[in-house]
């Protein structure tokens, strides 16, 4: 398995920069703290002197990420900012092609849990808005399948059959636990909205 890389904490003054949203031009900081980590000092006479920019990546009005450029001694110069702008709008560009793969997901998942619903007979629907009462907003339950068809009048074999509709379909995952009943995982959680 990969090695997860831990979550780096900036520091609580870069944090605050970051908050604001705004964009920073060549701000001097001064101190010996690093910005990256409240806790390592910055080691050179030269780095306690540190020029700050930054700018925040937008997607409309929405802000989606920063570009966060720290140099230690003088300010940037032109040709810099230039360099800075290109990094934007690759950064920005990186970020909107993660952001549209995610939504692209999340809209295939929606899609997918709207058509299989509607692929349902009439009995079906009802045994998967009680399916969805029973996980009672957790992502997994044990069904008894039997005395779910009959609280609903419905035969054992249509709550079988919409189980393996919805199975084939991605939503859930059915395991049988024997006499203990059936096992019930939500593996697509806009089926609750779709019914």
């Amino acid at each position: 398995t990969p090695k997860k890389t831990p979550k780096r904490e900036f520091s609580s003054c870069l944090n605050n920069l970051l908050q604001q949203g705004r964009t920073v031009f060549n701000l001097k900081l001064e101190g010996e703290t690093c910005l990256y980590d409240d806790h390592l000092p910055c080691s050179t006479e030269q780095a306690q002197q540190k020029i700050i920019i930054i700018r925040p990546i937008r997607h409309g009005a929405q802000r989606i990420g920063s570009l966060v450029v720290i140099k230690f001694g003088g300010a940037f110069n032109l040709d810099a900012l230039v360099l800075l702008e290109t990094a934007l709008s690759c950064a920005t560009i990186e970020l909107l092609k993660r952001e549209s793969k995610n939504n692209t997901k999340e809209i295939y998942k929606q899609t997918l849990a709207r058509t299989a619903i509607q692929a349902l007979s009439f009995s079906e629907k009802q045994i998967v808005d009680k399916l969805i009462s029973e996980l009672n907003h957790k992502d997994e339950c044990i069904i008894i399948a039997r005395k779910l068809a009959k609280s609903l009048n419905v035969s054992h074999s249509v709550l079988i059959c919409a189980l393996r509709k919805l199975e084939s379909a991605g939503l859930i995952k059915s395991r049988s636990l024997g006499a203990k009943g059936t096992h019930i995982s939500l593996l697509n959680p806009y089926l609750r909205s779709s019914i």
